[in-house]
């Protein structure tokens, strides 16, 4: 698949970056390049500074209906090219086709319901009990809001950003991921083909030293809003420190960190907050998806292709995983495992105390019946389970445990 080049969406006109700079989209699936893009500098994120500050005088006075409007004409324009939307997410992340169809529903529904959710807004009036003051709140636009899209999501991350900005009378700086900025590019091509207001919406990916650094750091911006890691935002506020700012922002760093790769394994520190297996709630966006390109040579379990040896952990707890990248290492990992040849090594915090500050538990683990996220000694389900264990630390009603899958290494950690 060839996407083609891609420009930049500045002031309502696609255009090249000034310093004629282009950057390769790579598919993660086939490491190909799928398109090129425009790579704006700092003179480009200056220019769609200076063009969401001019056209906001316009687009903020515009009535909500005539908003609505160009929302709409967007979200139809939208729908017509649904096909190549979904793909451009599906070559830049990795995903699936059904997979991109939350990325590319999330556009549809917010440039709808948005608009019309601000048609039931009204201003406020305060009574007065002493009847001296009249008291109103007013809602009216923020000013240019810039909104970092993150790479897992880009087009989710598109919609949610969008759709509550235009509807409110904001005009829109957008920077979407290096990782995955193919599908936000398009979006700018559907917006110069619609002649959608100049300056509105601006569309540009480029590095954080230079265009991250030029929009945060511009007194132009009334709002900053993004989806990434706590120290991305720590950074954005920081540079943004130049005026007075409004974020929104998704804060968080619960990413699996590759510890070890060679050829048959992968070793992945999980961090709390990971989800780890596909289900109810989390289809996408799990660990499991994220593994998928690094085990190509697995056949998959019962149809559905997986990543190799995952552990059943939960979302809240954190850990080193061991994945098998091929089927004889899985097969050989697994023997292992079971009988326990392999040694492994866990911290965990315990409910009561035990009457010895070292010993050996020999029982049934199985979830708890009272909480799912839970595990704990069973008579009758579960598996069994030979756990070497050292006290590390007595609290009053908890103790945090030191424990080992073989007598050998099972010392006091200090």
């Amino acid at each position: 698949m060839d996407f083609g080049y891609k420009k930049l969406y500045i002031n309502g006109e696609l255009v090249d970056s000034v310093d004629q700079k282009t950057k390769k989209v790579i598919c993660p699936g086939t490491e190909e390049a799928v398109a090129e893009i425009a790579w704006a500098g700092k003179k480009d994120a200056e220019l769609a500074l200076e063009a969401a500050k001019v056209a906001f005088k316009k687009w903020s006075k515009m009535s909500v209906n005539m908003r609505k409007k160009w929302m709409d004409k967007l979200r139809d324009a939208v729908i017509l090219r649904e096909q190549e939307i979904r793909e451009t997410v599906m070559y830049e992340m990795g995903k699936t086709y059904n997979q991109a169809m939350e990325d590319y529903e999330t556009v549809v529904n917010a440039l709808e319901w948005y608009p019309q959710e601000m048609l039931h807004r009204r201003d406020e009036i305060i009574p007065d009990p002493d009847g001296t003051h009249a008291h109103q709140i007013v809602k009216q636009a923020a000013g240019v809001a810039v909104g970092y899209l993150a790479w897992n999501f880009p087009l989710l991350n598109l919609g949610f950003k969008i759709g509550p900005a235009l509807a409110a009378g904001c005009t829109l700086i957008l920077k979407p991921s290096a990782s995955a900025p193919l599908s936000a590019y398009l979006i700018g091509e559907i917006l110069e083909s619609i002649d959608f207001p100049k300056g509105v919406v601006n569309i540009l990916a480029g590095s954080n030293e230079e265009v991250a650094l030029t929009l945060s750091s511009s007194p132009i911006p009334r709002v900053i809003t993004m989806i990434g890691s706590s120290v991305s935002g720590r950074i954005a506020m920081q540079q943004a420190a130049t005026s007075i700012k409004h974020f929104s922002m998704e804060l968080g760093g619960n990413a699996p960190f590759i510890v070890f790769e060679d050829a048959d394994l992968i070793v992945v520190n999980k961090p709390a907050g990971m989800v780890v297996h596909p289900s109810y709630g989390n289809y996408t966006g799990t660990m499991v998806h994220a593994l998928l390109y690094h085990t190509k040579e697995l056949s998959g379990f019962n149809g559905d292709y997986r990543a190799g040896i995952v552990h059943r952990i939960d979302k809240d707890t954190t850990g080193l995983l061991v994945i098998a990248k091929n089927e004889e290492v899985h097969a050989h990992i697994a023997k292992q495992f079971a009988a326990h040849t392999t040694e492994r090594e866990y911290w965990a915090l315990c409910w009561g105390k035990f009457k010895n500050s070292s010993g050996e538990i020999l029982a049934n683990i199985a979830r708890s019946k009272y909480d799912r996220k839970l595990f704990s000694v069973s008579e009758t389900e579960g598996k069994i389970a030979h756990t070497y264990y050292e006290v590390i630390t007595w609290c009053p009603y908890v103790q945090i445990n030191q424990n080992h899958s073989s007598p050998n290494d099972a010392a006091r950690i200090d």
